[in-house]
């Protein structure tokens, strides 16, 4: 009977029956509390605001850098992400929040920056909280997983 269940899981999805990581994953999967589905649609919210921002902006006032700045900051953070996990397995989530505040808020300034964008403190500032935004998001994204088990 679970076998059934999970290979109609695996259907739904695509995925083919000889997929043992697949299948570990599903057999021992925790259901999540009402705290962890919050920090998982504020982990949700805080990495979609600035491309939200962007686009606010740039639909309102015909002006795209933000758009722009937002596009470079959240493509920043995930190659971060990508080289997180790919170094380190699960990712270690304050060190990639630094790093990601860090080079997401250079990324966004300095595109801004390319773009023409004259008012340094107004532009360090935007880039900053969208450095800010992208950083709290594998935070939150960490808060919002089980616990494993021990």
């Amino acid at each position: 009977m679970h076998l059934v269940h999970c290979t109609a899981n695996r259907t739904a999805v695509g995925l083919t029956r000889l997929d043992p990581a697949i299948h570990a994953a599903h057999d021992g999967a925790m259901p999540r509390t009402l705290q962890q589905w919050i920090f998982g649609i504020g982990s949700f919210a805080v990495g979609f605001a600035p491309m939200t921002f962007g686009v606010f902006r740039a639909w309102n006032s015909g002006d795209n850098r933000m758009f722009w700045m937002a596009l470079m900051a959240t493509v920043m953070a995930q190659i971060i992400a990508m080289i997180a996990r790919a170094n380190f397995g699960v990712p270690r989530i304050v060190p990639q929040a630094l790093v990601t505040l860090v080079f997401a808020t250079l990324a966004a300034g300095g595109w801004a920056y390319l773009l023409g964008a004259t008012g340094a403190p107004g532009t360090w500032s935007v880039a900053f909280v969208f450095g800010l935004c992208l950083a709290a998001r594998p935070l939150l994204e960490a808060r919002s997983r089980p616990a494993p088990e021990a």
